[in-house]
């Protein structure tokens, strides 16, 4: 299992950061690993709200189906992923007040399968890497937003 933790801090409220991520379309402009994102149940976002997401994954796509699993306006969104491919998922967003800014921190888990289980070392890395690179660019697009 990998396991990652990590935080920045946007430079807008925390309802503006939090809106931004609840809308999950919004993964293509932040997230580069991210292909594809379509809600699958209609309706406001809620517990239970499903998305597909199409991920390239060591040069592989990676079709998950993803389900919000906790949900506190302006607090946290949390969310499962599962899939017939390598990898399953969990991610938790949180977000606190830092003045007039917002810090998000992120934690993850990650859980590969099958042959996928011996590239965890090298996967691990990779999944490390693109947090980073997701948040700063979340705080880009939120950042830059008119």
């Amino acid at each position: 299992m990998i396991t990652l933790q990590e935080s920045i801090e946007i430079n807008r409220p925390v309802k503006e950061v939090y809106d931004y991520i609840v809308n999950v379309e919004n993964a293509q402009k932040w997230q580069p690993a991210v292909i594809e994102v379509k809600r699958l149940t209609e309706g406001p976002i809620r517990v239970g709200t499903q998305f597909r997401e199409v991920v390239k994954m060591m040069g592989r796509r990676v079709s998950t189906t993803c389900e919000i699993t906790e949900l506190e306006a302006n607090r946290r969104i949390a969310f499962k992923a599962t899939s017939s491919g390598p990898i399953e998922y969990e991610t938790s967003y949180t977000l606190d007040p830092s003045g007039t800014a917002t810090r998000l921190s992120i934690v993850g888990t990650f859980r590969t399968k099958g042959f996928w289980k011996l590239l965890e070392p090298i996967f691990k890395g990779e999944v490390k890497k693109e947090s980073r690179q997701e948040l700063l660019g979340m705080k880009r697009a939120i950042e830059t937003r008119s």
